[in-house]
């Protein structure tokens, strides 16, 4: 059996390294739509963003940053999961969030079949691990954040306030979330709801321009919001 101080080392390794893949995966996931998908992730409707998804991966900031950015994110999840199958699905995530947050903050877009895929692999692992151990509640209860965090950022979408790619990235970091528990699950949408206002705030003060005009990425907030909510309960 792996020593205890080993997880988190192995996590942030395995971690930075599928940091390392993003690039050649978000190309391969858009190769066949190229970047037209034009719906998702844009705050102001009918938005369209002169900076293409490949473009933003292909940065050479993006991999320096995202090796130790995931491999911090990675191995503190970890520590406070411990020795846990879920880190199975959880780790392989964190690559995953890093690369979506800093496309949506570079497009105001979000891929919609990077989320998605991401989405599915993680729905996968938890069916899995319910057939592994028999525990529907575990299942019911990720399914559940699931549709309750899409559902929530779908009323926002409809009022106008959010993009639909805002409202999928929700549904993935429900499932996740919920998977943990309710109280992960409702720390993280809040914390992730109260940073995108808070930004949004202080930059309307900062450039003297009206809240509602403003264009947000909400994606690297809910990806935040749910790396916060996780940690806050697992350690």
């Amino acid at each position: 059996m792996m020593p205890a101080w080993m997880i988190p080392v192995v996590s942030a390794v395995a971690s930075a390294a599928l940091v390392c893949a993003s690039p050649l995966v978000v190309r391969r996931l858009l190769a066949a739509g190229g970047d037209g998908d034009t719906e998702a992730g844009s705050v102001v409707a009918g938005e369209e963003s002169p900076v293409a998804y490949a473009d933003v991966v292909a940065a050479r900031w993006f991999l320096p940053v995202g090796v130790l950015a995931s491999a911090g994110a990675a191995a503190t999840l970890a520590l406070g999961v411990g020795p846990h199958p879920l880190l199975l699905v959880l780790v392989p995530l964190v690559p995953v969030g890093y690369a979506l947050a800093v496309v949506d903050a570079r497009t105001r877009r979000l891929p919609r079949r990077v989320v998605v895929a991401a989405t599915c692999a993680a729905a996968a692992g938890f069916i899995t691990e319910w057939a592994v151990t028999g525990d529907l509640g575990v299942l019911a209860r990720a399914g559940g954040g699931l549709l309750l965090a899409r559902t929530s950022l779908w009323v926002l979408w409809l009022l106008g306030g959010v993009g639909f790619g805002d409202v999928r990235l929700a549904a993935l970091t429900g499932l996740v979330t919920a998977r943990i528990g309710w109280s992960a699950f409702v720390v993280g949408l809040c914390t992730a709801l109260l940073l995108a206002t808070g930004f949004a705030l202080l930059r309307a003060v900062l450039t003297r321009r009206s809240v509602r005009g403003q264009s947000i990425p909400l994606g690297p907030f809910l990806i935040l919001g749910a790396w916060i909510g996780l940690i806050g309960v697992t350690a």
